[in-house]
């Protein structure tokens, strides 16, 4: 009985001390980076926009220097104004348009 109320002690103190450890999800990519993004692709972004970027853009630039899914990031980070000033789809393919 001693025993399995130590063991049972063991596992508890175990898992406090784990979940201790894990930190929360930090993001690839920065608020200055977003904020670059969004100024140097303005054009490209705004609603109604038809501008594609040219890869030797500064904006694409800018996008190339991101983390592996830093679009992704960046659109974790947008406000809900943001949201709404910029075109969500051009912002989602700007890492293949960067790329062509």
């Amino acid at each position: 009985m001693l025993l399995g109320k130590v063991s049972f002690l063991l596992l508890v103190l175990c898992s406090v001390l784990w979940a201790h450890q894990v930190k929360g999800e930090e993001l690839p990519c920065t608020d200055k980076q977003k904020k670059d993004i969004l100024e140097t692709c303005h054009e490209v972004l705004a609603r109604g926009s038809t501008v594609i970027p040219h890869k030797d853009s500064p904006c694409c630039r800018n996008v190339r220097e991101l983390p592996h899914n830093g679009i992704r990031c960046i659109i974790k980070l947008l406000t809900v104004q943001e949201r709404e000033d910029y075109m969500m789809a051009k912002i989602q393919i700007l890492e293949y348009l960067c790329s062509m």
